[in-house]
């Protein structure tokens, strides 16, 4: 599966973010994608981009699982 693939499997729900006044990315929605049994917090951001909490994929290289 790719991982846009995945990512449209996501239950996606809205951030209720307010938009920044300075025209960076912020995230619009967020949910939960899980690979194999380990969750990572995603976001979607106002520019389309998906993203991956940094500690999630920290966490998920610290227990060997990659």
């Amino acid at each position: 599966m790719s991982i846009d693939a995945a990512l449209a499997q996501v239950d996606w729900a809205p951030t209720n973010s307010a938009p920044t006044t300075d025209g960076s990315r912020y995230a619009t929605h967020s949910g939960v994608l899980d690979v194999l049994g380990f969750e990572f917090r995603v976001y979607r951001l106002n520019t389309g981009e998906a993203v991956i909490h940094a500690d999630d994929m920290e966490r998920f290289f610290a227990e060997g699982r990659a």
